[in-house]
């Protein structure tokens, strides 16, 4: 079992309420994506139930015939067991510079090539949120957002600003706060209206929330926070042209920087499978139209 920050936010779990926006159904379009993922052997993080933990993982095979895929077992039986008896389980990964996030309900063991797997029937659907539209917040981004709580002071009935709760991630569905101390103490199902969040150079954004999950986490220097995964309710649709432009200029200015540093690199497959995605799209509108003139 493996702590939040061991590796990148982009395999934490998502709001639900992004599943509408960004959910794929087309099962050839699942099995595409899925394939990708486990040909490159990405990283995936298997969450169980509502445990503040996750098992590292990857896709190992997958059977098209049974709609079933092999997923590896992890490092240590007792948390695999675990994961077993869960009601659900929840993978989070990434494809081409997108999240993808899916829930199944049916897990089990097996044996494959010789060690214990999980076998774990293909999703109906899965989230996929690509990266214009979630931006994670690392050390290099210009200005690290702070989120503005009001809150009812404790000794009277007036409303206290609470700053300092730092954004560790943004989409457009929602956001992860890091709290580091317990002014605020952030819990499920908990919901903060009136909060504020700067977006240097774009505006300022007057937004509802409401907690979706939680999860402690040890930082760098050995501090513990805690994360606090939160949707937007009821987001006005200038609020959420205001983040996609925000994430927008903020990987306009990763790439430029990348290109000034000399890091910056093209993946030949990623393209690829970009170019590949853009004409399977440009089908289905052509299909619709097709569909709409008969």
């Amino acid at each position: 079992m493996t702590k939040k920050n061991q590796i990148d936010g982009v395999i934490e779990l998502s709001p639900e309420t992004e599943n509408n926006k960004f959910r794929i159904t087309s099962k050839s379009e699942i099995l595409n994506i899925l394939q990708i993922v486990m040909k490159r052997n990405m990283l995936t993080a298997l969450h169980f139930d509502h445990n503040n933990d996750f098992i590292l993982t990857s896709i190992l095979a997958i059977d098209t015939e049974l709609r079933q895929m092999v997923v590896d077992f992890g490092e240590i039986e007792k948390f695999g067991r675990i994961a077993l008896h869960a009601n659900k389980v929840t993978l989070v990964t990434s494809q081409d510079q997108s999240k993808i996030q899916f829930t199944c309900t049916a897990i089990k063991k097996i044996k494959f090539q010789k060690r214990n797997a999980f076998c774990i029937d293909l999703p109906e659907s899965l989230l996929r949120i690509k990266k214009r539209q979630y931006y994670h917040i690392t050390k290099s981004t210009p200005k690290l957002l702070k989120c503005i709580i009001p809150l009812p002071n404790e000794q009277n009935s007036d409303i206290t600003g609470i700053t300092g709760i730092t954004v560790h991630d943004i989409s457009c569905g929602g956001i992860t706060l890091t709290e580091q101390d317990s002014l605020v103490n952030l819990k499920c199902g908990a919901t903060y209206k009136n909060c504020r969040i700067t977006l240097p150079g774009i505006g300022v954004l007057n937004i509802a929330i409401r907690v979706k999950n939680t999860y402690k986490v040890t930082l760098e220097n050995g501090l513990n926070c805690k994360h606090a995964g939160c949707e937007f309710i009821n987001l006005p649709q200038e609020m959420l042209e205001m983040i996609r432009q925000y994430i927008s200029r903020l990987k306009q200015e990763e790439i430029k920087q990348a290109i000034s540093e000399n890091r910056f690199k093209v993946d030949p497959e990623a393209v690829a499978d970009r170019l590949l995605e853009t004409v399977r799209e440009l089908i289905r509108s052509k299909n619709r139209e097709t569909k709409l003139s008969e």
